[in-house]
């Protein structure tokens, strides 16, 4: 998919991936900055905004390095503009493997049903998050 220009594509990456019976689902695989607040709050603000932009079911999964309670993501979740998917997949876990943060989760918009929510070792200080969706066909 077309990303905006202003996007980093170091740091944000955008398919739309087909389901069978099913719309396509629009994916953004999101690495926000650590250290940089301001530009952190800015990359988060630009994927929510891109992920409202029409009607299609879409999910923005990666390292936030921020945690959901993190005022620059909880504005967006006490909006209503996204959905935790770790909420609607059975509650978060620990994600770094020192400390007890979770800052690698998916967040959501649309009628996506998870049945589950899973992590695994990762390539480095964090665990991969891999979720689980279920199948909503197109008629109903």
């Amino acid at each position: 998919l077309p990303q905006p220009p202003a996007w980093d594509a170091r740091r944000v990456l955008c398919a739309q991936v087909p389901r069978r019976g099913a719309r396509p689902l629009r994916l953004a695989c999101v690495y926000a900055h650590a250290r940089n607040g301001p530009a952190r709050r800015a990359m988060i603000e630009d994927v929510v905004a891109w992920m409202s932009a029409d009607a299609c079911e879409v999910m923005a999964v990666g390292d936030w390095n921020a945690t959901a309670e993190d005022a620059d993501v909880a504005h967006w979740l006490a909006g209503g503009f996204v959905h935790a998917a770790d909420a609607a997949a059975g509650g978060p876990s620990q994600t770094r493997v020192v400390g007890d943060r979770c800052i690698d989760f998916a967040l959501f918009r649309g009628d996506l049903r998870f049945s589950a929510r899973d992590v695994a070792p990762g390539p480095s200080d964090h665990r991969l998050v891999v979720y689980s969706l279920v199948q909503t066909p197109l008629d109903q």
